[in-house]
């Protein structure tokens, strides 16, 4: 019962950093003064690293989630 409310909100939580990564990154780039062709290149690089690493912890997480057995004390009767 417990297993999909914690995957829900793994997911959740990823999905909110998706749509936040795009604006932080932007800030953290423009605030560094990098404007023009060298802020679009630096700008999809960031966010491809950071959107991949986003989805691999997110599967990772769903996996070790998955892969736990919990124990009931009834299965025990």
């Amino acid at each position: 019962m417990i297993k999909p409310i914690v995957k829900l909100g793994v997911n959740v939580l990823a999905s909110i950093s998706l749509f936040i990564a795009p604006v932080m990154i932007s800030q953290s780039i423009s605030a560094k003064g990098v404007f023009g062709e060298q802020y679009l290149i630096e700008y999809a690089g960031t966010l491809l690293v950071h959107s991949l690493a986003i989805l691999f912890l997110t599967f990772s997480l769903n996996r070790f989630i998955d892969a736990i057995h919990v124990i009931s004390s009834a299965s025990k009767n």
